[in-house]
């Protein structure tokens, strides 16, 4: 692997290779194969949409590609107040980019422990 190549563009390079879904890179007989490719952790994400284009809900887990075992996992729910689409509801809940970084953050500060 080319140190010098966007990690995005590997990811993809090697789903295409092993011939991958997103769902199936998370396998274990597949986390085995980036591993072999100098990976050494796969970061896995899903999240749910919410009515107003904000996140509902997201989970992380932080998988080593050495074991396969989870280093780190993290879920997190979008903030809820008063009735869904109430100005209330929608002063309490946070884009996209606030929630990952809540989300890092709080990663983050679990690692360093």
């Amino acid at each position: 692997m080319n140190r010098t190549q966007p990690l995005l563009m590997v990811i993809t390079t090697l789903m295409a290779r092993f011939n991958l879904t997103e769902v199936e890179l998370a396998h274990p007989q597949n986390i085995r194969k980036l591993a072999d490719e100098g990976i050494d952790t796969i970061l896995l994400v899903k999240s749910v949409a919410g009515y107003d284009d904000r996140p509902e809900s997201a989970s992380v887990r932080l998988v080593s590609t050495a074991t396969g075992r989870l280093i780190i996992g993290a879920t997190w729910q979008n903030g809820k107040g008063g009735a869904k689409g109430s100005a209330a509801d929608g002063v309490m809940r946070v884009n996209l980019s606030s929630a990952a970084r809540k989300i890092a953050k709080g990663i983050g500060r679990e690692l360093r422990k």
